[in-house]
């Protein structure tokens, strides 16, 4: 049974290419856009805290699955043999 890479060396290839960080930049952009919606609409009136508590647990699950969700699939996916080869699965 192969091994798989550790959860590191999934980070440390991720960090090396540039969709990685569009794709965190993108969800930063979209979540600082739902703020200030959310801002902008809560000067104007009052909005439902159930309505609040939902877009700011959409928002955290956005740049949290931006961050984590590439590297832990290629972490369970790439075996240590592969990763010497510059093969990298899970995208």
């Amino acid at each position: 049974m192969d091994k798989n890479i550790s959860l590191g060396q999934a980070f440390a290839h991720c960090a090396s290419t540039d969709s990685y960080w569009i794709w965190i930049i993108i969800a930063v952009v979209v979540s600082i856009t739902a703020g200030m919606i959310l801002t902008r609409a809560n000067s104007k009136s009052e909005v439902n805290p159930m309505v609040k508590m939902l877009v700011y647990f959409a928002i955290a699950a956005l740049i949290l699955c931006s961050i984590f969700v590439r590297p832990c699939t290629i972490a369970a996916n790439t075996t240590q043999e592969q990763a010497a080869r510059g093969v990298y699965i899970g995208y």
